[in-house]
Formats: C-alpha cells, sequence, structure tokens
C-alpha cells in the first residue's frame, strides 16, 4: 500500500525505487501484487506515462489518509500523545522559509528531539500531494480548494530602493511621493505573484485621498526574476525600486542599506497560509507544527 502511494504522488517508479534503497523491478512487481490481490487494475500504463484507473483513484485517496492515521496511531502508542516522532516534509518559498520558518522550525526542533523536517524550500508551485508534502507555507490566498488553509501569520509589502539606486538613475528620493511617479522609475519585477507589475496601495493620512482610498499602479522594468533571494540582490545592487516584503529587508532598512518609500501608502496586508491536503490535516504532527507557526509568525 505505501509503494503503491509513494509511486502516485512522485509520479515515478524510479524514484521510490531510490527512496527505498531497491530496484525500479521490484517496486513495479509490488504494485502488481497488489492489483492481482484487489482483483482491480489501478493504473494504465504505457511506454510514456502512467495514470490512475478510476478504482486506483479511490485506492490513492484512502490509503493515503489511513498510512497517515496508522502513523500516528503507532506514534501515540509508542511514545505517548506528548512526544512527537518520525518526520515532516514542509514546502516554502525561498525567502520565506529562510527568515520567517527558520527561526520557528528550529524551535519546534528543539522542543521535539525525536523529530526530524525535510524543508523544501523553492520560488516555483509545488504540488503537495505529488511531492509527498506534509505542509505548505504560502502567502497570499489559495487557488486550490481541495487544500485545507489554515492563516498562521500576514505579510506587509514594501516599496524599498538601495541608496546606489538614486545615484544610479539621477532619481530623487523626493521624487517618489505618490505611486504613480513609480511608473517612470525602472522597477524589479518578481514574477512569483498572481499579476507582478500591477502594484497596489492604500491611502494612508497626509496624502491627500481618503484614509484606506486604494490605487493601482502598472510598473515596467528590464530585470525581472522568479527568485526572491535575486530580487533581493538585485535591490541591493541598485537595479532598481523593488516591490517585496517587509521582513525579507528588515535588517537592511535598519543599517540603512535600503531606504523604505511611499511611507504614506501602504499595500494591502496579505495573509499566510498553512496549506495541508486532506489525508494530512488529522496528523498529529502536522498540527503540532502548524500551531508552532501561528505561535511563531508575528505581523512584522
Amino acid at each position: 500500500m505505501h509503494t503503491f502511494v509513494r509511486v502516485v504522488e512522485s509520479g515515478s517508479f524510479t524514484a521510490v525505487a531510490r527512496e527505498l534503497d531497491t530496484t525500479q523491478s521490484a517496486i513495479s512487481k509490488q504494485v502488481a501484487w497488489l492489483e492481482a490481490e484487489l482483483g482491480e487494475s489501478l493504473m494504465i500504463r504505457t511506454t510514456r506515462s502512467r495514470s490512475l484507473t478510476e478504482a486506483g483513484r479511490v485506492y490513492f485517496e484512502e490509503a493515503r489518509r489511513l498510512l497517515a492515521e496508522i502513523a500516528d496511531l503507532e506514534q501515540l502508542v509508542r511514545n505517548g500523545p506528548q512526544r512527537l516522532r518520525g518526520s515532516l516534509r514542509v514546502a516554502a518559498s525561498v525567502a520565506l522559509g529562510d527568515v520567517l520558518l527558520m527561526p520557528v522550525i528550529d524551535r519546534f526542533l528543539a522542543d521535539n528531539p525525536e523529530l526530524r523536517v525535510d524543508l523544501r524550500l523553492s520560488d516555483n508551485y509545488i504540488d503537495l500531494v505529488e511531492q509527498g508534502i506534509d505542509v505548505a507555507i504560502r502567502i497570499g490566498k489559495p487557488g486550490d480548494g481541495r487544500l485545507h488553509a489554515r492563516q498562521v501569520g500576514t505579510s506587509q509589502r514594501i516599496v524599498v530602493a538601495a541608496p546606489a539606486f538614486f545615484s544610479r538613475y539621477q532619481v530623487l528620493e523626493s521624487a517618489l511621493r505618490h505611486p504613480n511617479t513609480l511608473a517612470r522609475q525602472e522597477c524589479l519585477i518578481y514574477t512569483g505573484m498572481g499579476d507582478p507589475s500591477l502594484w497596489e496601495f492604500q491611502a494612508g493620512t497626509g496624502t491627500g485621498m481618503a484614509p484606506g482610498s486604494r490605487i493601482s499602479v502598472r510598473v515596467a522594468g528590464r530585470w525581472q526574476s522568479n527568485s526572491s533571494i535575486a530580487l533581493k540582490t538585485a535591490t541591493l545592487a541598485g537595479l532598481g525600486v523593488a516591490f517585496a516584503p517587509q521582513w525579507m529587508f528588515s535588517d537592511e532598512l535598519a543599517s540603512g542599506h535600503v531606504r523604505r518609500l511611499l511611507t504614506e501608502w501602504e499595500p494591502p496586508i496579505l495573509p499566510i497560509f498553512a496549506l495541508t491536503a486532506p489525508e494530512r490535516r488529522g496528523s498529529m504532527r502536522v498540527q503540532r507544527l502548524i500551531d508552532a507557526l501561528a505561535s511563531g509568525l508575528q505581523e512584522p
């Protein structure tokens, strides 16, 4: 059962063979034996791809749920409700994981010395099922309604630029007082957002607009990337104006290596969600980690 579930999650007999330190042929035989025992074909195999039959889809969903429950039951019997053992696979964007999650996970591991965490950091979209992810931490409203989502924090974006930007492009900081002025500047585009070149703001006091009024500006620039780390590097090098989470530049703001612009205008605060597949939702390890994240992630 476990072998079949991992083959479906990873999409590869070879990957599961490496994971279990065996051969692809042995994994294939295990799945074939399972099908013979059930008297049903679970997978449609071709030379180039594999897909689930309807019976395979039903079996996969229920088997994955049962395996998670069995693992938690075994842990409860062996260790009691207060001790966590085993492993957790957690996914997040690179900067989010490095800056916000690492301190929380560090404390979580210290409190649970028999637990292991496999932290997968990528600014690309990660499929929780395919990668066998227990918890994914993402900024913004979840787009997949099949996943269970719990808000664990918030993220405030700000507009920043390094001193090198102003000298490179001969721009006065005083000239950047209104969001519309960004349309004429060299801006750094982080493509990990839904509409990366549309920057939204809310008016504060002293802007001449009613507090809370919203304004959007379409920005442009010669530099763009799907990497949050590359965005930070480009900002510090003075390549352009960045629109990024405040926590990503907290140290640089304090040291003066970047300056915050448009301080009277604030982008809408974005929620941070912990996402889990339905079958992982009841896991004790998952729930305790999400509780730790909700407690440890505070609004910057």
